[in-house]
């Protein structure tokens, strides 16, 4: 998500990027209090489940009122008796894992399909059946140091010692934190991106965070549910379900593909005069790699996608020192169900993780668990290719032959004709 034009500036915390400080966060100043106005408005967020029950309930009321007194045709008096035929049933669920009187208000406010809604109504009792007979324990990235916290207004830190006095710059750091409660299941890839930055100025520290208002979270605000798909609904049966439920918001328009769907909780790039908040699943544009890679010498961004819903499903592209695209290609070698998080580039060349991370549809419903099935049967490869290349026809495959899974590249380099490559794996990964 693009967080400003300025070169010099984060627009959404007013802190200068030119110089970036690795200056780590210690856990200690995690917890500073929040603006009262911000604090105020997100204490009701995060308030208990019976209070947060009864503020949903009177919001509701207030807006079936407030829709009662705009009825004018005998088609919305039909539509109203929707209305209550449909919340009555939805509202006598104890559980919360799927919004219910404002998003189905909005729904018929826009005339949407009664089939449609009536799908949704029904998936959604699916889900609270399924919640009932096997509860979900509370998931442990939403407690003690995973718990969400608030956004904080800048806090002058204290500092033991002191810094140098030619020392200036930033620290921003990126990473998943829920605003809404959330209910069911948690990945701890889920959450809102929200930016912590320690701004360094004449050796004083000031720390702030606030989180990025994707279009998600944008939705979910309004709304007042965090209704969107989450990597920890797709789990089991109820994962099947939750995918079902999602298509129905989406045919509703509830849920706008064009305008993204993603948390922007990964990481941080700035390139053309723009500092980026990334996601691999979401971009102002398209799938994007959560990390994009840039040459120091050129400015060049080269970046890779995969989507499983297009055919072939991973590309590879490059970008300009000014953002512009030069060209993007597919990899057709690289199979649909390969999970890739991260790739490596040197001097001369691309490469490309292909691990035995594979989607598992039919392993998710009935084994109840996740999407990725960990397959170590299957081949750990290398994809090699040349990073001026037009096309993926002169693509190299390497065999390795452990299997492992790569999850971040730590250094990419060549001397001569040997590549090094030096990158964190994994013997065997859980999704």
């Amino acid at each position: 998500m693009l967080l400003g034009r300025d070169p010099k500036t984060l627009l959404a915390l007013r802190i200068p990027v030119a110089e970036v400080l690795a200056l780590q966060l210690g856990t200690a100043h995690r917890r500073h209090r929040c603006s009262a106005e911000l604090g105020k408005d997100l204490s009701r967020l995060h308030s208990s489940t019976a209070a947060s029950s009864r503020e949903h309930s009177r919001c509701a009321a207030a807006s079936k009122n407030d829709y009662q007194a705009e009825q004018t045709d005998d088609n919305e008096v039909t539509v109203e008796r929707l209305l209550e035929g449909v919340k009555g049933y939805l509202d006598n669920s104890q559980d919360r894992l799927f919004p219910t009187s404002r998003l189905l208000q909005n729904l018929i406010r826009r005339r949407r399909s009664q089939g449609t809604l009536f799908l949704i109504c029904l998936l959604r009792k699916a889900l609270s059946w399924l919640q009932r007979l096997a509860p979900a324990a509370p998931s442990p990235y939403l407690l003690e140091n995973y718990a969400p916290i608030f956004e904080c207004a800048p806090v002058q830190l204290e500092v033991e010692g002191c810094l140098p006095p030619a020392l200036n710059g930033a620290y921003i750091r990126n990473g998943p934190n829920a605003v809404l409660p959330v209910a069911g299941k948690c990945n701890w890839v889920d959450g809102d991106g929200m930016l912590h930055a320690c701004r360094i100025i004449d050796g004083a520290v000031i720390y702030s965070s606030h989180h990025i208002r994707t279009a998600k979270l944008k939705a979910e605000l309004q709304q007042g549910d965090a209704f969107y798909l989450k990597i920890g609904d797709i789990h089991g049966l109820a994962g099947l379900l939750h995918l079902l439920l999602y298509a129905a918001l989406i045919l509703t328009g509830m849920v706008d593909l064009k305008k993204g769907t993603g948390t922007a909780n990964t990481s941080l790039i700035y390139h053309a005069g723009c500092l980026q908040a990334l996601q691999e699943t979401d971009s102002p544009y398209k799938p994007f790699t959560a990390h994009p890679k840039i040459d120091a010498q050129t400015g060049e961004l080269f970046y890779f996608n995969y989507d499983f819903m297009q055919k072939p499903p991973v590309s590879v592209g490059c970008l300009d020192w000014e953002g512009n695209l030069l060209r993007e290609y597919p990899i057709d070698a690289i199979s649909a169900t390969n999970l890739m998080h991260d790739f490596a580039l040197t001097e001369n060349h691309i490469i490309l993780y292909e691990s035995p991370m594979k989607l598992d549809v039919q392993h998710m419903i009935h084994r109840s668990a996740g999407p990725f099935r960990w397959r170590p049967e299957q081949p750990t490869r290398l994809w090699v290719l040349d990073r001026r290349a037009q096309s993926a026809a002169g693509i190299r495959c390497f065999t390795i032959s452990k299997a492992m899974n790569f999850m971040h590249t730590a250094a990419a380099f060549e001397v001569g004709s040997v590549l090094f490559l030096y990158a964190t794996v994994q013997a065997e990964v859980t999704i």
